[in-house]
């Protein structure tokens, strides 16, 4: 399989969101995070099935996609849409989640999840998210932290479930990484994916991935495309 991720820069407009969406349904991806996602449902709606309650959908009737991408849209999640070939498994939930509350002086970590169940009955879980820029201020880093610590909750969480586990992440720290799972550049070499040319776009998985690499775009940030 591959997973792709990428940060959309938020002053794009529509033309320049389908081009970055394009550019990243290029690369062949089986999962697709985007992080910031400035240009609405349209260009989703363009490029697959976007499905906001799975459980309205069954109810209703109306058959699963067989082909496609299926996009997994959290309500006011803050641009986190995800997309999952339909051969590849079926959306069984999708909500957003409030990883860091925010403050004062910090903005909410916010992510969103997806449960999907792939055609041999297992249980995947995604989480898209966006974390603060720890260099900024004390409060930042502490935010950061307090993202860790949740992310890490969730991953245990869920394979305490029984459920395999993704995280697609702009994580803001050069090459994030966390105990329960494997990040896509350990054992490669890290390339540029953000500004300043850190390698801050992660994904975060049980097993290595087997390539990386980086794809340049309209956006401020390279797509990030690892192959499993």
């Amino acid at each position: 399989m591959r997973a792709v991720t990428l940060n959309v820069k938020r002053t794009l407009n529509q033309r320049q969101c389908r081009s970055v969406l394009a550019r990243a349904l290029d690369q062949n991806p089986t999962v697709l995070a985007l992080q910031e996602w400035p240009g609405g449902l349209g260009p989703l709606k363009s490029a697959g099935t976007v499905i906001k309650h799975p459980w309205a959908r069954r109810r209703g009737g109306r058959d699963y996609p067989t082909s496609g991408i299926v996009w997994a849209v959290a309500p006011r999640a803050g641009g986190l849409p995800v997309g999952v070939r339909a051969k590849w498994a079926e959306l069984r939930s999708v909500k957003r989640v409030t990883l860091v509350p925010g403050t004062r002086t910090t903005r909410a970590t916010l992510g969103a999840e997806s449960i999907w169940r792939r055609p041999n009955g297992t249980e995947q879980a995604i989480l898209d998210a966006h974390l603060l820029v720890p260099k900024r201020s004390v409060e930042n880093r502490r935010a950061h932290d307090a993202g860790t610590d949740a992310i890490r909750g969730w991953v245990r969480g869920h394979h305490a479930a029984g459920r395999k586990c993704i995280v697609l992440l702009d994580a803001n720290e050069h090459l994030y990484n966390i105990p329960e799972l494997k990040s896509c550049w350990d054992g490669h070499p890290d390339l540029p994916t953000g500004p300043g040319g850190l390698t801050i776009d992660i994904i975060l998985r049980e097993r290595r991935a087997d390539d990386v690499d980086v794809f340049v775009n309209l956006s401020d940030h390279n797509g990030v495309t690892a192959t499993y």
